[in-house]
């Protein structure tokens, strides 16, 4: 899997499983999978996220190595974990990619704990994608609404993929991911 290092931080009961590929001056992208998933969900697009960015994946607490669960799995305590994580490796910036509706709420949550002040909103561009066979809850309903209400957002359908729209079309998901990180990190 690239030239990724696995750590393993032991916080509150379970070992948080993550791995890392630093490379020096590069912007850190990091990969958080949806629930039942695990970091192997990534491996498409850390193969070539490799190549020009610092990379991080990890397992969320109860998933994949990342048990026994310890404490009760709660969005609170993932977030505790991330930013755990980002402390350790001494980051205090990243890029924040994910799968599926816990990502969602894990990142919008972790901006809301590096930023938190009344009203703030994310004054960074986001890219929202699903697959164009996608029909697990409201996603195909909430993601154009999303991107119409942030004017930063880019909204894209991923031809012939479903939910995982990541492992169904990696070709066509990985060329618009690197797109979309090259134009924000020049």
């Amino acid at each position: 899997m690239s030239n990724l290092e696995q750590y393993t931080l032991e916080r509150n009961g379970c070992p948080i499983h993550y791995w890392l590929s630093e490379k020096e001056e590069r912007p850190l992208v990091v990969l958080t999978h949806g629930a039942g998933a695990d970091h192997q969900m990534f491996d498409a697009q850390v193969t070539v996220l490799d190549q020009h960015y610092s990379v991080l994946i990890w397992d969320v607490r109860g998933h994949g190595l990342s048990r026994p669960i310890g404490d009760a799995f709660s969005i609170h305590v993932a977030v505790a974990d991330l930013l755990a994580i980002l402390d350790g490796i001494g980051r205090q910036q990243a890029i924040f990619a994910g799968q599926s509706q816990e990502f969602t709420r894990v990142f919008l949550e972790t901006v809301a704990c590096l930023h938190y002040e009344p009203g703030y909103t994310i004054p960074h561009p986001l890219l929202i994608t699903h697959g164009d066979h996608d029909r697990t809850g409201n996603i195909r309903k909430v993601a154009p609404r999303w991107a119409q209400r942030d004017p930063q957002s880019r909204y894209l359908l991923i031809p012939q993929a479903g939910h995982c729209a990541n492992q169904d079309n990696p070709e066509f998901f990985n060329r618009v991911l690197l797109e979309f990180l090259e134009k924000q990190t020049n």
